[in-house]
């Protein structure tokens, strides 16, 4: 059978070094004492005449040979790098960071396999994180029109938010968010947690708690600093007195501000059967030492996950809902100032690092060739 350079060919080489280096791996004392000893030992013909005079014919010989022919030493590489550049139009782009550095025998590959087996699932889920600062010269968001404005914010994301891929529109809230589990409740800790702070009947229920960094929620404890930063805690009442960032990881409910089965006692807070870690989102907490209050929240964290649609990868569709959410936290910058990551983000960054490494490795081959040229 004819072998096809333009795919064949590259997957038959990809295989035969992938194949090398895994050998290479397993046996690499072969690969380092081997070339001492054979170095060790042509090094005899220094002292051994009759190797010399051995070695010095091998590259005589060698020498003319090429001299003769010097046409097959010239054009014969020249044609066989032309050959296997064909492979290049095959070429597929292997970026995804969670995969790129697993081996491919690796068990998290073999898992992800069963489960699309299992799940029909053809794409990869894929996230986005926020972190919001107050913009208006108070860091403390530790505040009700903070909480107002972040329980927005999260209600237009969630019923309101459309991105464009390819020319088609999709709703985040129905057509990619619906499709995980933890996407509609990935905030829920947030929301819980000001819903608590801000009601003095929750506050008093003896089954919601927050002694920071847990939040006990009925029977359920959160961890608050995955979604608070630059919390201060008030060290005679235990309450959160500021919080400067808030990190969202997306899982959105509301709950009955009325409702007496809810208690904050930081790190936990208790709602109704469960329990929340709140340092999950709150960062740069402050606690009342003498009531155990939260009195201040630096930064809240939040966090969405990010499905695929149609054909469309996760991926693709995280850098859709992540330049439309940009342009929607443009327009409260004067509430917000926001910071993002995303696997996309290490992706660009990684590019970067291959782009501005490029220069000086050719900068390195050219003085090598010229070292070697002139020498």
């Amino acid at each position: 059978m004819f072998l096809n350079p333009f795919g064949v060919l590259q997957d038959f080489l990809a295989h035969v070094f992938h194949r090398y280096g895994i050998f290479v791996g397993k046996h690499p004392d072969a690969f380092i004492i081997g070339p001492i000893l054979l170095t060790g030992f042509l090094s005899f013909g220094c002292l051994n005449v009759k190797m010399s005079d051995f070695l010095a014919h091998v590259f005589h010989r060698y020498g003319i040979f090429v001299g003769k022919h010097p046409d097959a030493f010239i054009i014969g590489p020249i044609l066989l790098t032309g050959f296997l550049s064909f492979g290049c139009l095959n070429v597929k782009m292997s970026d995804d960071l969670r995969f790129l550095y697993s081996p491919e025998d690796s068990p998290s590959r073999f898992e992800y396999q069963i489960h699309q087996n299992f799940s029909g699932d053809s794409v990869n889920s894929s996230l986005v994180a926020v972190a919001l600062q107050s913009s208006d010269g108070n860091p403390n968001m530790l505040r009700k029109e903070i909480a107002e404005n972040i329980r927005n914010l999260n209600n237009f994301i969630q019923q309101n938010l459309t991105l464009t891929i390819d020319g088609k529109t999709y709703h985040f809230g129905n057509d990619i968010c619906a499709k995980l589990v933890l996407c509609p409740i990935s905030n829920t800790p947030v929301e819980i947690f000001f819903d608590v702070h801000f009601s003095e009947k929750l506050k008093n229920d003896p089954r919601v708690k927050i002694d920071w960094p847990i939040m006990k929620f009925f029977e359920n404890k959160f961890f608050l600093p995955t979604f608070f930063y630059g919390v201060e805690v008030d060290e005679k009442y235990g309450n959160l007195t500021k919080i400067e960032l808030i990190h969202l990881v997306y899982h959105i409910s509301g709950i009955d501000e009325n409702d007496p089965r809810v208690k904050i006692d930081w790190p936990i807070m208790k709602f109704f059967e469960n329990k929340f870690f709140l340092p999950t989102f709150f960062y740069g907490v402050q606690v009342d030492e003498k009531y155990g209050n939260l009195t201040k929240i630096e930064l809240i964290h939040l966090v969405y996950h990010i499905s695929g649609i149609d054909e469309h990868p996760s991926l693709e569709v995280s850098r859709a809902f992540e330049n439309a959410l940009n342009e929607m936290l443009n327009d409260k910058k004067n509430i917000f100032q926001s910071a993002m990551f995303s696997l996309n983000i290490l992706k660009d960054e990684m590019h970067k690092n291959t782009t501005y490494t490029f220069p000086f490795i050719a900068l390195t081959m050219f003085l090598l060739m010229s070292f070697t040229v002139g020498s």
